[in-house]
């Protein structure tokens, strides 16, 4: 087993939204798939920034209409919206600086 491997205890929850801390910030890593309507993603959780959005995180919320991502978002990673098939309102302010591929695949 790897040093670095994530185990379960190393999520945690903030309503649908699942997330790690690393070096003092916030990953959003996945969504709950029975996840519907519009998801705000806050800019902090327990007094840490949230500033990445980990790969794949929305892959499995077919049901979300709209997401809400805060200024304190640096990084989308890649395929984080793939089969968002309901997504129609989203915007990504200017404080991301690295969108990985196929966000919206």
């Amino acid at each position: 087993m790897s040093v670095n491997a994530e185990t379960d205890a190393d999520i945690k929850t903030y309503g649908v939204l699942s997330y790690k801390v690393e070096n003092n910030e916030i990953t959003i890593t996945d969504c709950k798939s029975k996840a519907e309507g519009e998801v705000i993603i806050p800019e902090t959780i327990d007094g840490l920034p949230v500033t990445a959005i980990h790969k794949e995180t929305f892959a499995s919320c077919k049901l979300i209409t709209g997401v809400t991502i805060p200024n304190t978002v640096k990084t989308i990673g890649s395929h984080a919206f793939t089969s968002c098939k309901a997504l129609k309102n989203i915007v990504i302010p200017d404080s991301v600086v690295s969108i990985g591929h196929r966000i919206f695949m």
